[in-house]
């Protein structure tokens, strides 16, 4: 029998690029729902799945990483209900995502900017000492693997937020053209039953 999760998260989860990677690991997972951030600096997730599914994509959403830090996970469980067909990111208004987009971007580029200069250091590092020119370029191949590596992972998460970003503004976009649609139609009415109201009008005192 599938089950929904509803989970209410605490920490360092907003402008940090938490809700593309809960969504990454959901679709990794097959589970279904969605996550949203709420007022209150917290993030909201609703799943549903199998239970065992549920019990390790919780696990999987309390990331303790450079630039999120999951605090806190309240839980409450429930029967699902069938109705999300995958799992998304709710979002806001556009102004309020750019924001959150440009505050998790510029996190990472910040952090970019130590690496970069980490990697420098190490290759002036093995110029300081000739001697041990030999332990240095081992030292520096290290840190140039977990260095380039920690690179790759940022570029993956910065990709994710602008794609997330660009989403949220199509999302936005469709909406605003629904609505000038509805409002296109309501005047339409109104005028056609202005219309209506003047030739009854003219009709009665005629007669």
């Amino acid at each position: 029998m599938k089950l929904r999760y509803t989970i209410r998260i605490t920490g360092d989860v907003q402008s940090a690029g938490y809700r593309a990677a809960v969504q990454r690991i959901a679709r990794g997972m097959k589970v279904t729902g969605y996550v949203e951030n709420l007022e209150d600096s917290e993030v909201k997730v609703v799943a549903e799945g199998e239970k065992a599914a549920l019990e390790d994509f919780r696990k999987a959403i309390r990331i303790r990483a450079e630039h999120i830090r999951v605090e806190g996970m309240r839980t409450r469980k429930g029967k699902a209900t069938g109705e999300f067909k995958g799992f998304r990111v709710n979002v806001t208004d556009i102004a309020s995502e750019m924001f959150q987009g440009y505050a998790t971007a510029e996190k990472y580029f910040s952090s970019l900017g130590g690496d970069v200069k980490a990697l420098g250091g190490d290759v002036r590092a093995v110029g300081g000492d000739v001697r041990a020119v030999g332990q240095k370029v081992d030292t520096l191949t290290e840190h140039t693997d977990a260095h380039f590596a920690s690179l790759e992972e940022k570029y993956h998460m910065i990709s994710e937020i602008l794609r997330s970003m660009n989403e949220s503004s199509q999302i936005m976009q469709r909406e605003f053209i629904r609505t000038r649609e509805e409002l296109s139609r309501v005047v339409d009415s109104l005028v056609t039953l202005v219309r209506e109201g003047r030739g009854g009008k003219e009709a009665r005192d005629v007669a």
